[in-house]
């Protein structure tokens, strides 16, 4: 993760996924939408090549835990049965229908 640089992800796990997000959004999954309709378009696509970036590396899926919390991400995919990598593929797949 060194030379890994993840701003834009960054963002959006600290802005749309802080500690009160889910009294702010009804799900991740409104929170991705907000994220998508609140933000300019150059930094979502930003944040669409952190995200393959990092998926396209050999970072274990622990290491990938630790990455989101230490982004101060409030989500917790595992209690909804993903691990870490498939949530952050479910972000890239929303991001990417959305700009079709």
């Amino acid at each position: 993760m060194n030379k890994l640089s993840c701003e834009s992800l960054a963002q959006l796990l600290c802005c749309y996924f802080h500690q009160d997000f889910m009294e702010e959004y009804e799900s991740p999954d409104h929170a991705i939408a907000a994220f998508i309709a609140e933000e300019p378009i150059g930094y979502i696509q930003k944040t669409l090549e952190d995200i393959e970036k990092l998926l396209s590396t050999r970072i274990s899926d622990e290491d990938i835990d630790k990455l989101i919390s230490n982004l101060s991400c409030a989500y917790d995919p595992h209690a909804e049965g993903r691990t870490s990598r498939l949530w952050l593929q479910h972000v890239q797949q929303k991001i990417k229908e959305a700009m079709e």
